[in-house]
């Protein structure tokens, strides 16, 4: 009888090790889920932010550009001016 309770005992604390084991498994499955589209989001975050930078680089030249210009017209006037 000792033997069978043994048994039973055994038996008892894989079963219990084996779903706690199972229960342990599955939230890192979840947590690997959550930490892949965590990586996901981030990524294309990212690939938004680069497109956000390139189009004020973009602008930034432009807005250059137009100074220059407005800088020349305003030197050809006051040229223009001086010869009056």
């Amino acid at each position: 009888m000792d033997n069978d309770n043994e048994l039973s005992d055994d038996f008892n604390r894989i079963k219990y090790n084996f779903f706690k084991f199972q229960k342990t498994y599955l939230k890192e499955q979840n947590l690997r889920k959550k930490y892949l589209q965590d990586v996901k989001n981030l990524k294309e975050e990212n690939r938004i932010i680069q497109e956000v930078e390139k189009a004020e680089q973009n602008k930034l030249k432009i807005t250059r550009q137009l100074v220059e210009q407005q800088q020349d017209n305003i030197s050809n006037l006051l040229s223009v001016k001086s010869m009056v």
